[in-house]
């Protein structure tokens, strides 16, 4: 079992980061393969619109997503770690999010795969929407949303989370439940069928008919 953890924050010593790493060491102590990654160890640049990875399944933009991207395809399930940045993901998530939208997000690649969330802020309220929507980007890529866990710093220099014990136990709830989803291959029947009803129904109808100008994705949808 191998479980990714990215992280999108520019701070190497941040909250954002401790809390992923707590994470990631509750799923380890469960035996599961863990390896965190992200800013600002790795560079990710900005997505150009040049829509080559649509047509050839490649992208001209050399940097590390290129060696991010195998490492994400070959795990069992991602956690997606940001900070609350104007009340929205980082530019550092949002630019791994726009850098996948052939690979990951129109081929569905992320079929059979688990995510959650995570996210650290100044305000409970924005940031747990955050969380849950870092996870959610993963179903957005054909797996399961197993959950989301938050915390609010005390001190955005320093570290240390309000109610720490809490955030903490929070953190170690959904990472357990997230270990268990993926050894019993947990169905998600609902969410499933929501996505495949309103979402991947329109990108096949897409894509069949656009399948001469954007022939990679079409090969990926469509298994032609």
């Amino acid at each position: 079992m191998k479980i990714i953890g990215l992280c999108a924050s520019p701070r190497p010593q941040g909250n954002t980061r401790r809390l992923l790493r707590r994470f990631l060491d509750t799923c380890h102590s469960l035996g599961a393969e863990v390896e965190l990654l992200g800013s600002p160890e790795h560079g990710v640049d900005f997505c150009r619109g040049c829509e080559q990875c649509m047509r050839q399944g490649t992208c001209p933009v050399t940097d590390d997503y290129l060696s991010l991207l195998p490492r994400i395809l070959g795990a069992d399930a991602l956690v997606l770690a940001t900070p609350n940045y104007a009340f929205d993901v980082s530019a550092q998530f949002k630019a791994v999010m726009d850098r996948s939208h052939a690979f990951l997000y129109y081929s569905q690649a992320l079929r059979h795969k688990y995510g959650v969330g995570l996210c650290v802020g100044g305000h409970w309220a924005m940031t747990r929407k955050i969380a849950k929507q870092c996870g959610q980007a993963v179903w957005l890529c054909g797996g399961s949303f197993v959950g989301a866990a938050w915390g609010v710093s005390k001190h955005r220099d320093k570290k240390g989370f309000v109610n720490e014990k809490k955030v903490c136990a929070r953190c170690d709830r959904l990472a357990r439940r997230l270990v268990r989803a993926v050894r019993t291959r947990k169905k998600y029947p609902v969410s499933a069928w929501v996505r495949e009803t309103f979402l991947v129904s329109h990108l096949r109808k897409m894509f069949r008919r656009r399948r001469e100008e954007y022939p990679w994705v079409a090969r990926k949808l469509l298994g032609d």
